[in-house]
């Protein structure tokens, strides 16, 4: 998200670093980050607040915070009976009163979009390489050994 966010910037500001003024308003003050790196540090579910009209669409449930939070974090319960998993995707101390539920074949399809996303991702570093690396490199290779 960190290149889509930089490459966002440089095609809408001219700037990778140059995020849209003003959109992590909040009431609690202006959270836009102020550079790619700050960026960097920003949680993962917040990420796609700040990208505006992104060139790079990303689907639908590539990135849920909640879940993975709830997976990483916190209690999850799974019945292999109904292969439902419940789990509790807030910070709610030892009550943990609200919880959701999907069936695990949503589960396994949720994977399944992030792994693609990620796959495409991959895709599009590839061929930022090759453009970097095998063709403005070399082209610059061989202007200086022209003139």
């Amino acid at each position: 998200m960190i290149l889509v966010a930089g490459v966002n910037n440089l095609l809408k500001r001219g700037d990778f670093n140059s995020f849209l003024p003003g959109i992590g308003k909040t009431a609690k003050g202006d959270r836009t980050p102020k550079s790619l790196s700050e960026y960097a540090d920003v949680n993962f579910g917040l990420k796609l607040n700040y990208i505006d009209d992104s060139w790079f669409e990303f689907m639908d449930g590539a990135a849920d915070n909640q879940l993975r939070n709830a997976i990483a974090h916190y209690r999850t319960d799974y019945d292999d009976v109904t292969q439902m998993i419940t789990y509790f995707p807030r910070k709610e101390g030892m009550e943990e009163k609200k919880s959701e539920s999907i069936y695990f074949i949503e589960f396994m399809k949720r994977i399944l979009v992030a792994y693609r996303e990620m796959h495409r991702l991959h895709h599009l570093i590839k061929a930022m390489f090759y453009v970097k690396f095998l063709w403005i490199d070399r082209e610059d290779e061989a202007a200086k050994q022209a003139g």
